[in-house]
């Protein structure tokens, strides 16, 4: 799946509450994490070298 349109990344994976995505150009991935704040649910952006 590409999502073009969100950061010029594609290709999402789900793996235990994780989405990585991984930019086309840069090389780079954007890990979200899904995590829990006060009871809600949150997702954290990182962004790292792949």
């Amino acid at each position: 799946i590409c999502i073009e349109i969100l950061l010029g990344l594609c290709h999402w994976e789900f793996m235990d509450k994780q989405y990585i995505a991984m930019s086309c150009s840069t090389g780079l991935c954007i890990l979200a994490r899904e995590t829990a704040i006060d009871g809600k649910a949150h997702v954290v952006l990182q962004q790292q070298m792949c």
